[in-house]
């Protein structure tokens, strides 16, 4: 399993409790992360704060501190969590 720098560098703050089931979730998305995915370069971070209007039109996009070639799904997912929810529950 290819565990991310940050996580070593927390791992001594954590309880054994939050290390043991962080290092089980490391490992089961390790497993069974899809490789077959569309990716390309997304923007990771579609919040709605990063988003411009004017009006009610589309204007821009703020902030590609965050960008990067990964899968295309990513942002959809970030955008949908954030933008389809409100306190936890979907808002369709």
């Amino acid at each position: 399993m290819n565990v991310p720098h940050y996580f070593i560098e927390l791992t001594p703050k954590l309880t054994d409790t939050d290390r043991v089931l962080i290092t089980d979730e490391l490992q089961f998305q390790t497993q069974h992360y899809p490789d077959n995915l569309p990716s390309g370069v997304i923007h990771a971070d579609l919040f709605r704060d990063n988003v411009l209007f004017c009006e009610d039109k589309f204007s821009g996009i703020l902030d590609f501190y965050s960008a990067y070639r990964g899968v295309l799904l990513l942002d959809i997912a970030i955008t949908a969590n954030d933008w389809c929810c409100d306190d936890g529950i979907i808002n369709a």
